[in-house]
Parts: C-alpha cells; structure tokens; sequence
C-alpha cells in the first residue's frame, strides 16, 4: 500500500493560508497559476496525514493486519518519523474513532 498525499492538488481555500485569504480575497484569483511551495513542516504533516490514512484502512477499509505492518515498516523508514509523531498520529485516529461513536 503506497500512499502519497504529496501530489494532490492544494485547496484553494486551505487552512495554512487563511489568514491572506480571509483578510484579501482577491489573493485567490491572484495566486492562481503560482506553484505552491512546500516546506519541511508541510511534508511532515503530508507524512502524518498518510500515515493516519494507514491506521484507518487497517480499521475501516480492510486492510489486513500482515499489510499494515508492511506498509508500517516502510513509513518507518521515511525521514519524517518518529515516535513521537506515531504517538501523535494515534491520538489523532483514537480522537477520530470517539467522535464517530458520537454520531
């Protein structure tokens, strides 16, 4: 299972770039055409947003448990995990599966 969020188009109306759109709505119109500019702290959360997508296909989509530790060994090897960033990514998909019992 190869995940890459990296090469889907960006929101026009993103959460990174509300404060220029919100405060000067032409700069929608005017940025169109203009490449987006990544940075490390942009392929970090690229990184945790695919590696959560692997915790929920194991839970929701039927991804088998032997798969999930595959594709969990090669995100292993990414230069953006950590420890520290799986705790996070758990506690995000744990948050997730709460409020979805919620609903």
């Amino acid at each position: 299972m190869k995940l890459d969020h990296s090469n889907r188009a960006h929101a026009k109306l993103s959460a990174s770039g509300a404060k220029q759109w919100l405060n000067c709505p032409p700069s929608i119109k005017a940025s169109e055409g203009i490449a987006d500019k990544s940075t490390v702290f942009a392929e970090e959360g690229t990184f945790a947003h695919e590696l959560s997508e692997l915790y929920f296909s194991l839970k929701y989509e039927g991804l088998t448990q032997f798969e999930f530790n595959k594709a969990f060994q090669n995100y292993k090897r990414n230069q953006y995990y950590s420890e520290e960033l799986r705790e996070y990514v758990e506690e995000y998909v744990a948050n997730v599966e709460e409020n979805i019992t919620k609903l």
